[in-house]
């Protein structure tokens, strides 16, 4: 019979609409002792398998992460720390993630094994904290399955635990944001499950909003922890979800209130460039990529052969680039839900799984990053549960006929499998001891600009240009931003005229990206300058003054490439905008004072040479400039003056001694004096 209060009957039953705990019966040391020997199992199994991977140096996103975030690096100063950059950095809009790495950091600086010590202790909780969810789920009266609930909790956790899809949030230090929101997800479910039959509701209603506030400052995926905890409740606790509202409203209201955080967040858009619909990908060809990227994690929870670190940017495609494929992620979805309405206590671990991936694989694009095995940290956790109890039917069909297969059936399975599966996780991870390695699998398994690039980046390190280059020219096909590198490496490879079709292409195609707008027009002004091309390279330095008005020098810039190029005019009119700023300027004065002179106005080069070569003492070229003026002015004693100056600062300078030996050949045919220099 059903109690008054919508509560599935069990040992727990709510008598009279609330609970009573004195009406529950007491553990047994035997099923305690059990439960405590299988979760030191699952921690020497966890420990066991991601040893190998705490000599992993800083990998990709590690560098922005941990080696150059400047806010970790002060724990003293909290609010700093709980500051993160506001760019595309996985600490952006997460402080909470920011501040674990401020402690690791206070603890032991940039040593990396202290930041995987801490990935692997998070993981060791995670798989504890999701031993006990399962563990209330299999004894509760819905599922079924009580007598076999320890058996249930500690394969799923064991296996779970020690998972080579896991290394991306374990092995991988920018993964933790994965890890560390799953604690706070499943601590959060566990704080609302105690809620329901605890003498203490209220300091449990308050723990789990606590704990729910606390992920959504960790990572934007725990957006999906209230629905969890609604779904939970419908599935091992109440018929109705109107049950469940009716006695739990003011756990779900404390919950729900918990997305303003993720909110406000997520609105100071500190990935408003790669996330979004604004990131540059349709919502359709998104979720057309997370069908083929959803069925890969679902090969690898099944299959894990090889470690795939990054999937990359998501590829343009359609339908029939999926054919038959396209139906099986839908198919599975109807699956879930119809076995989430015939019976929820079994359908709620697979709509676990498309809950959890929801916010990554869903309509919303990331367009910098399709797929990541580390989006599968806790969705797996739904996949492995579905597997043993499975496992754990088959056997109890079994036990008709040998009692003793039902307890050695599931047994001998769980432990083939988490020795295996340990042995790849431990084998795999030694791949991120080489960042070559890492991009090299990852263009091998799923290829994509992104991995491109990377393996680029590596191989120019190591001096194979060559190389680099071509995985550049291939990336470029797919990313624009491949353009921009390729450009400069090519001009750092003296190819400037190739250098520059690339860099032309990457600031046409990335108007908005800050470092192409700017450094590329850098290097292309560059290139452009060597090639002879003055006039485009003086309209370049123009765009990158523009972009940076409080720095002169692009502008003197496009004034020495225009006197290159012989406009006169427009070189003397920038160079007096930068000497209305900076009076003093002396490569604006000097250049100014020779482009006047070029262009026949004698008396105004004049005194800015003169200002120039009395600034610089010792520049010999700046007393031959002034001498130069000065001789053009008519002024031979002038002349003669700033040229015996700069033969005293350099006797050698053959500059200055051939001007003084013209200046005696015109003073002789003008019928004056010889010049001499005092003391010659």
């Amino acid at each position: 019979m059903m109690p008054r209060s919508g509560r599935f009957v069990t040992e727990k039953t709510i008598r009279s609409g609330s609970y009573d705990p004195g009406r529950l019966r007491p553990v047994p040391s035997s099923i305690r002792a059990v439960a405590c020997f299988s979760a030191a199992i699952i921690a020497i199994a966890a420990v066991a398998a991601f040893t190998t991977g705490v000599r992993t140096p800083f990998q990709y996103d590690d560098l922005s992460t941990v080696v150059e975030n400047t806010s970790i690096r002060s724990l003293s100063d909290i609010g700093l720390a709980l500051s993160p950059p506001p760019n595309d950095a996985p600490t952006a809009g997460r402080p909470l993630l920011n501040l674990s790495y401020a402690i690791d950091y206070a603890i032991g600086g940039i040593n990396v094994a202290g930041y995987h010590a801490t990935n692997i202790a998070l993981h060791v909780v995670c798989a504890l904290l999701l031993f006990a969810l399962v563990r209330i789920a299999a004894r509760s009266a819905p599922a079924g399955l009580a007598a076999h609930a320890d058996v249930i909790a500690a394969a799923t956790t064991t296996i779970w635990a020690v998972h080579p899809l896991q290394i991306g949030s374990v092995t991988y230090i920018s993964g933790r944001s994965e890890v560390l929101m799953a604690v706070w997800y499943l601590a959060t479910l566990l704080a609302a499950n105690r809620a329901s039959h605890s003498q203490h509701r209220a300091a449990w209603t308050t723990t789990a909003v606590a704990a729910c506030a606390i992920g959504m400052a960790c990572k934007e995926s725990m957006a999906t922890a209230p629905l969890a905890v609604v779904l939970f409740d419908r599935a091992y606790l109440y018929r109705r979800f109107s049950d469940a509202w009716r006695e739990r409203w003011r756990l779900y209201a404390g919950l729900a209130a918990t997305w303003a955080i993720v909110a406000a967040l997520v609105l100071g858009g500190p990935r408003a460039r790669t996330a979004g619909f604004s990131a540059g990908i349709s919502a359709w060809t998104y979720l057309l990529n997370q069908t083929a990227v959803i069925l890969d994690y679902l090969r690898l929870a099944v299959w894990p052969d090889h470690l795939l670190f990054a999937y990359g940017e998501a590829h343009p495609m359609g339908l029939a680039d999926l054919g038959a494929t396209a139906l099986v992620v839908p198919a599975l979805v109807a699956g879930t839900l119809w076995l989430w309405l015939r019976r929820p206590a079994l359908g709620f671990p697979a709509l676990w799984v498309f809950l959890t991936l929801a916010p990554t694989s869903s309509i919303v694009p990331i367009a910098t990053e399709a797929g990541a095995t580390r989006r599968m940290y806790l969705p797996l956790a739904g996949i492995v549960v579905l597997f043993v109890v499975a496992t754990v039917k088959v056997a109890s069909r079994v036990r008709r006929r040998d009692a003793a297969a039902t307890r050695t059936i599931p047994l001998a399975i769980t432990s083939l499998l988490v020795i295996v599966l340990g042995v790849t996780t431990a084998r795999q991870n030694t791949e991120f001891w080489s960042s070559e390695q890492l991009w090299r699998g990852s263009l091998e398994h799923w290829p994509s600009a992104l991995a491109h690039r990377n393996l680029a980046a590596v191989l120019l390190q190591q001096g194979r240009r060559t190389e680099a280059l071509d995985h550049l020219r291939a990336a470029s096909a797919r990313q624009p931003l491949a353009h921009y590198e390729l450009g400069v490496a090519l001009f750092d490879d003296g190819r400037p005229a190739e250098a520059i079709s690339e860099l032309q292409q990457a600031i046409s195609d990335l108007p908005n990206d800050e470092t192409v707008a700017l450094e590329g027009r850098r290097v292309l002004a560059r290139a452009l300058k060597q090639e002879g091309r003055h006039r485009d390279a003086s309209i370049v330095f123009g765009e990158i003054a523009a972009l940076t008005p409080g720095d002169d020098e692009p502008r003197l810039s496009r004034a020495d490439e225009l006197l290159a190029a012989g406009d006169l005019r427009a070189a003397h009119d920038e160079y007096q905008r930068v000497l209305a700023a900076h009076p003093d300027h002396l490569g604006a004065m000097t250049n100014d004072g020779l482009t006047l002179l070029r262009m026949g106005r004698v008396s105004e080069a004049l005194p800015l040479l003169r200002a120039a070569a009395e600034r610089q003492p010792h520049d010999v070229n700046a007393y031959l400039n002034f001498a130069s003026a000065a001789a053009a002015a008519g002024q031979l004693a002038n002349a003669t003056a700033a040229v015996c100056h700069a033969i005293g600062e350099a006797p050698g300078n053959p500059a200055a001694r051939q001007f003084f030996a013209d200046l005696q050949r015109a003073a002789q045919a003008a019928g004056l004096g010889q010049p001499r220099c005092p003391g010659r």
